[in-house]
């Protein structure tokens, strides 16, 4: 479970998530709410792996 609030990409997940859902809830149309909050919350998760990964060619962790 700690590893869960410690690494980074879960809580991104779940940052987005909640993004995503306060975003759906302020759409307009109620059919199309789940389609959003989907777009949304899959290009936000995409950003975040595409900025982690962007982030590793410039040499972020070293050991």
């Amino acid at each position: 479970m700690t590893a869960l609030l410690t690494d980074h990409l879960p809580l991104l997940v779940l940052q987005a998530a909640l993004i995503a859902w306060f975003l759906a809830l302020l759409w307009r149309d109620r059919g199309g709410r789940r389609r959003f909050f989907l777009r949304v919350w899959l290009s936000l998760v995409a950003a975040a792996m595409a900025v982690a990964w962007l982030l590793s060619l410039t040499g972020g962790r070293r050991s």
